[in-house]
């Protein structure tokens, strides 16, 4: 199992708090994923909602959800 790049989550929370940025990252690479996965974070906390309350349970738990996303970011 691989570990989060923790300096690509950080940046991508700063710019969705801010609901800004381009990802500087190559498209579809581990640190991308990382990245949209702090901005998706950080423009919750900005917008003050709890992420996983808002999320229909028919769109799976968030393992299921990351790995679509990750999918997602290979093409």
């Amino acid at each position: 199992m691989r570990r989060m790049d923790t300096r690509a989550w950080t940046a991508g929370f700063m710019a969705g708090e801010v609901f800004a940025g381009n990802c500087p990252y190559t498209h579809g690479s581990f640190e991308a994923l990382d990245w949209f996965g702090g901005w998706i974070e950080g423009a919750t906390n900005a917008l003050g909602r709890d992420e996983s309350s808002d999320v229909p349970s028919s769109l799976g738990s968030t393992t299921e959800r990351q790995s679509t996303a990750w999918q997602l970011l290979r093409h």
